[in-house]
């Protein structure tokens, strides 16, 4: 009998103590992220070591636009340090398979602009002589962060709007092709 009502009285705690809901519905979400082929006039991968003059990863940097300052980013704990990676696409992508991409973390740090968007600025620094520029304007939802739009060196290159993507119907993502 004791053991029954010490069974039923932790049932009753356990139910009434999980009464707390997330107000977000369902975690946490930063999708910031950019991937990018990035080819020469021949259409040859420069992200693919064994590509003649292609980008070295090592001298790849990328830069956030915080409080007006331009700041290289950098932090020995994540996975991507320098909010970068380079990776090679599946077997599985139709019109891509194998190919070297780079996948962009965007700056989460923006201003907001007349119109009300948040607008955030990261800079690609490809190597000492080439930096391009990625803007992004985010939304935020709770504690969650997304991308809306990303302009490419002022070319937009992707729209929530015009969902899922502006150029490649394929390859899953925010995913752009640049040409240097």
């Amino acid at each position: 009998m004791i053991k029954n009502g010490l069974f039923f009285a932790i049932i009753i705690l356990c139910a009434f103590s999980c009464k707390k809901t997330n107000p977000g519905g369902g975690g946490v979400v930063f999708d910031l992220t950019n991937d990018i082929r990035v080819v020469n006039k021949d259409g040859q991968n420069l992200l693919d070591p064994s590509t003649q003059n292609s980008f070295k990863k090592d001298d790849i940097k990328i830069y956030y636009l915080i409080n007006g300052l331009k700041t290289e980013m950098f932090n020995k704990n994540l996975d991507a340090p320098r909010q970068f990676m380079i990776f090679q696409v599946g077997a599985d992508v139709k019109n891509y398979a194998n190919e070297h991409l780079v996948r962009i973390f965007s700056n989460n740090k923006g201003v907001v602009d007349k119109n009300g968007n948040e607008i955030t600025t990261t800079y690609i620094e490809w190597n000492s002589t080439d930096t391009d520029t990625l803007v992004t304007q985010i939304q935020r939802s709770g504690a969650s962060i997304f991308n809306y739009k990303v302009w490419y060196n002022g070319i937009i290159k992707w729209d929530r709007t015009s969902m899922p993507r502006l150029e490649d119907k394929s390859f899953p993502g925010r995913f752009f092709q640049i040409i240097k």
